[in-house]
């Protein structure tokens, strides 16, 4: 059985929204500041060993970073109409902590296909990790327009709503989203939410 890019991409944005509220969670529960932030990097895999880079390799990382980023542009001035290249391009903004810019390419895709829940999906992870919930909440209101039984978009609302300080809004989604979509991931990430709000 061929599985459809559409839900690769799916599958993969709820993870990484799942990652991003686990971390969001663990860092509130950090009780230092120290703890939640530090000036060295990471010590995970993709992190390793830049803690304790000098100046000089980070420079020339620093440099490799603007060749690729300039290359990745070239080409795709080349080819405007490629939403595959403008996509990758996007991805490699946000990588690089431009998420402003990564949004203005991503739009340009709605452009060209405004049902593209794969990419409406990115805008809205994007956006709610500025804290702009307001937007957030509207790019996920243009996917459940597309598709209003998108398990994703559905969770996420939820996700939006607690963020925006509406609880009982989004208790009542995530209570929706299990009742309607049982044994899905987006229900068992509903009953998770839900239970970290009891605590």
């Amino acid at each position: 059985m061929k599985i459809k890019p559409l839900y690769i991409y799916l599958i993969g944005f709820a993870l990484f929204i799942a990652i991003i509220i686990f971390f969001s969670v663990k860092q509130k529960e950090a009780k230092d500041p120290k703890e939640a932030v530090s000036g060295q990097a990471p010590n995970d895999d993709v992190h390793k060993g830049m803690g304790g880079m000098g100046g000089q390799k980070m420079g020339a990382m620093s440099e490799a970073f603007k060749k690729k980023e300039a290359d990745m542009k070239a080409e795709l001035d080349k080819n405007p109409n490629d939403t595959l290249k403008i996509r990758e391009y996007a991805e490699f903004l946000m990588a690089a902590h431009k998420p402003a810019e990564s949004v203005k390419y991503l739009e340009q895709i709605i452009s060209k296909d405004p049902k593209r829940i794969d990419i409406l999906l990115a805008i809205t992870f994007i956006y709610h990790i500025q804290k702009n919930y307001d937007k957030a909440e509207e790019a996920t209101n243009r996917i459940l327009a597309v598709d209003k039984n998108n398990e994703n978009a559905n969770f996420n609302m939820g996700v939006i709503q607690e963020s925006k300080g509406n609880k009982e809004k989004a208790k009542q989604i995530w209570n929706d989203i299990i009742k309607r979509f049982p044994n899905t991931e987006a229900a068992k990430l509903s009953k998770e939410a839900l239970d970290a709000m009891k605590k």
